[in-house]
C-alpha cells in the first residue's frame, strides 16, 4: 500500500509541474526593440522600457526611450508601447519620434496604460520612419501575471 501511495503522490506532482510548465511566463520586466533601415547594417532606431503589471487591465511603462540608432540614415526613429488583449486584439499606443543622431532620445520616465479589457501581454517596438511608411521590428513583450 506505501508503494501505491508514493506512486499517486509521483503522478500528482508530475502532472503538477506539466501544468506550471505550460503556462507562460510572467512578470514585470524590461523589453527592447530595435529596427534596422533597411538597405544599412548599423542605421536605424530602438524603443525600450520597463514593464510594470499593476493589475489584469493596468500597466506603467518606465523610462520609456526611443532613440535613432546611428550613424544615421536620415530618417527618424519611431517606439510605441504595444499590448496585446486576451481577446486577440492589440493595441499600439501614440508614437514618439527621436529626430536624428544629434538630439537627444525621446524619454518618458512614466506612462500609465490602462483599459476595460484585460491585458495579456505589453511592450514595445521600435519603427524606422521611411516617409509614406514605416519599416518596424516585431513588438518585444512581457506576459501579465494577473
Amino acid at each position: 500500500m506505501g508503494i501505491k501511495i508514493r506512486a499517486l503522490i509521483g503522478v500528482a506532482a508530475v502532472g503538477a509541474a506539466s501544468i506550471v510548465g505550460a503556462m507562460p511566463a510572467s512578470a514585470n520586466g524590461d523589453v527592447y526593440s530595435k529596427a534596422v533601415t533597411p538597405g544599412y547594417t548599423d542605421a536605424g532606431a530602438s524603443a525600450k522600457a520597463h514593464v510594470v503589471f499593476n493589475s489584469r487591465t493596468s500597466i506603467t511603462y518606465q523610462n520609456f526611450t526611443v532613440n535613432d540608432v546611428c550613424p544615421g540614415d536620415n530618417f527618424r526613429a519611431m517606439g510605441q508601447a504595444v499590448v496585446r488583449y486576451t481577446d486577440g486584439t492589440t493595441y499600439y499606443g501614440p508614437e514618439h519620434f527621436n529626430s536624428g543622431c544629434t538630439s537627444d532620445p525621446w524619454f518618458a520616465s512614466s506612462l500609465p496604460f490602462s483599459s476595460s479589457k484585460r491585458i495579456l501581454w505589453a511592450g514595445v517596438r521600435a519603427c524606422v520612419d521611411l516617409g509614406s511608411t514605416y519599416s518596424c521590428a516585431a513588438p518585444n513583450y512581457v506576459y501579465n501575471q494577473y
